[in-house]
């Protein structure tokens, strides 16, 4: 029993010994809480500067230890250009940046992809690009952009090849469009498929019509979500601008101006690649913007 009272006794004594200096010293200031930063970026390998401190670690990575207050955050890769936040640190609490795009320092649009001018540029479902030369079916060409090789639509020695392209609706389902033409003034309407996998044009049915046709593809502004889970960064379309918005967890979102375009032609943006495809504002010559 004795041993016992001197055991409990001596414990006692060093928890009073550990424990109160640490108690003294958080009252008195000298032992502070701290928050941390996480941080990953897209390329990873990346510098981070806090404060203009260059940290030896490279995303993704934490940064522990800060005590609260406003930070200056630089994320910095050669080749690209700076992502920068200024961020509060709490106590105990954690900033998370997951998944900074970083992009290419390098914008200018390479090309032409192809000799020519042309007036718009209509996505088809799959790895092909509809390229619009003129009014006339002899006019469509398609692009396979895994395979950078640009082909007619239709031969240009086919009947209907001077026909007057009325509408192009492309589908969702599969690799084709439906054009509609017209022989002539006040011929008649035409309807065609457009197999892009098979480079062919064939005609589907012909019918009597007088009435206008609307090109529901000429689009003024479009979206494209550039992370899988539709999340943080999307590029969007007003006008004849391409935008970059990022809209990370924390913080405002970033909004930077990328380059112009033909007004009422689409772009492209290849997910797989992250190329954009696009026709340039003046001259409409067609070319592409590497992101990655």
């Amino acid at each position: 029993m004795p041993r016992l009272r001197k055991i409990l006794f001596y414990g006692f004594v060093l928890v009073y010994a550990v424990g109160c200096p640490i108690i003294l010293l958080y009252a008195t200031g000298h032992i502070t809480r701290t928050g941390l930063i996480s941080l990953s970026s897209h390329p990873s390998g990346a510098y981070v500067y806090i404060n203009s401190r260059r940290f030896s670690e490279k995303t993704p990575t934490v940064i522990r230890g800060l005590v609260p207050g406003e930070y200056s955050v630089s994320v910095n890769l050669k080749g690209y250009q700076p992502w920068k936040r200024v961020v509060f640190v709490e106590t105990e609490q954690a900033i998370v940046y997951e998944n900074i795009l970083l992009l290419p320092l390098d914008l200018s649009p390479q090309g032409p992809l192809c000799p020519g001018q042309f007036d718009n540029l209509i996505p088809v479902r799959g790895r092909y690009l509809l390229l619009v030369r003129g009014p006339l079916i002899q006019d469509l060409f398609l692009f396979d952009f895994r395979k950078k090789n640009l082909f007619r639509a239709a031969d240009f020695r086919a009947p209907f090849s001077r026909d007057r392209v009325l509408s192009i609706t492309p589908r969702e389902d599969r690799s084709t469009a439906v054009i509609r033409a017209r022989s002539g003034l006040w011929g008649r309407v035409k309807t065609f498929d457009m197999d892009a996998n098979e480079g062919v044009l064939r005609i589907r049915d012909e019918m009597e019509s007088s009435s206008p046709v609307v090109d529901e593809r000429k689009k003024e502004n479009q979206i494209f979500w550039m992370d899988e889970n539709k999340e943080s960064h999307l590029l969007f379309r007003k006008g004849d601008r391409v935008y970059f918005l990022e809209t990370l967890s924390q913080g405002p979102p970033r909004v930077q101006e990328l380059f112009q375009v033909r007004k009422g032609s689409s772009i492209v943006y290849d997910a797989a690649s992250g190329k954009i495809y696009f026709l340039e504002k003046e001259g409409g010559r067609f070319c592409m913007v590497d992101l990655t």
